[in-house]
């Protein structure tokens, strides 16, 4: 049994597709819009998400990340008037279908069913709890359940915000995540407010530090100007060189460049002394 919320205007489709999916054994849940969609949330807890892209205010793509590609829910976007290219857009952020309307409720109603797989869901389950990302260099393990993660085998002591962070980053492996997706994935809805893309930025700076703590080349969280962050364990910088002891001899007249010494001009108070 599936608990799916169906969550748009066209009242008409989705009740009808709703009764569909009660007939199956289902458990279904028709909203108008995203508003009361959010205050049914806590209560229905839906497994499969079928929501709307059209609302003019982006409502229903916010609504999609939230709780359905960042979230814990499946998702399937419908559209009126998406363009060619949202399609692929939505596909590779993590939706498990994206139909375009008119649809009839017959149609609709086996595309959920089709999506809704219990295998599909198990693994959805597991990878929630247990995540590894591997890279040529090495592999980033994460576990939910446990609040662990590690990068080569050695641990990452993390605050709750910086593996929430490092999590949803490592689920989209590749893929660039923006600074407003991360703060509702990483922020409880309704604990959001006077977060903003400053606070995102610290987050990651400081979680770089931890991982290069433990790998001084580590450079695997990417900065995309403009728009956000993305994992890459493959991508290194060069590690801050340590003073090596030559250096620290310039003073005295040591050419490190050379490695040849050259006169250093003696003060004359120093020759004074001397002389005495």
């Amino acid at each position: 049994m599936t608990r799916t919320m169906l969550v748009g205007a066209d009242r008409a489709l989705l009740n009808e597709t709703a009764d569909f999916l009660r007939e199956a054994g289902d458990q279904a849940l028709v909203v108008a819009d995203v508003g009361r969609a959010e205050k049914e949330l806590s209560r229905f807890r839906p497994e499969m998400i079928v929501v709307s892209l059209d609302d003019p205010e982006a409502n229903g793509w916010k609504f999609m990340f939230r709780h359905g590609i960042n979230g814990g829910a499946q998702v399937i976007a419908t559209t009126a008037n998406g363009e060619p290219s949202q399609e692929l857009t939505v596909l590779r952020l993590g939706a498990l279908d994206y139909v375009r309307l008119p649809v009839s409720p017959e149609v609709l109603f086996a595309r959920i069913a089709f999506r809704a797989r219990p295998a599909d869901k198990e693994h959805d389950r597991t990878m929630e709890q247990s995540l590894e990302v591997k890279g040529k260099r090495g592999a980033l393990v994460m576990d939910k359940s446990r609040f662990q993660s590690f990068w080569l085998g050695l641990e990452l002591f993390l605050t709750k915000t910086e593996f929430g962070l490092l999590h949803a980053l490592a689920r989209h492996d590749g893929m660039v995540k923006s600074r407003e997706q991360l703060i509702e994935t990483i922020y409880d809805y309704g604990h959001q407010d006077g977060v903003n893309d400053r606070n995102i930025d610290s987050h990651v700076k400081r979680l770089r530090n931890k991982l290069r703590k433990l790998d001084p080349v580590f450079d695997g969280i990417e900065t995309i100007y403009g728009i956000g962050y993305k994992l890459n364990l493959d991508r290194t910088c060069r590690a801050k060189q340590k003073t090596l002891p030559f250096q620290q001899t310039q003073g005295s007249g040591y050419s490190a460049r050379t490695g040849a010494t050259r006169l250093v001009p003696v003060p004359q108070s120093v020759m004074h002394a001397a002389r005495r």
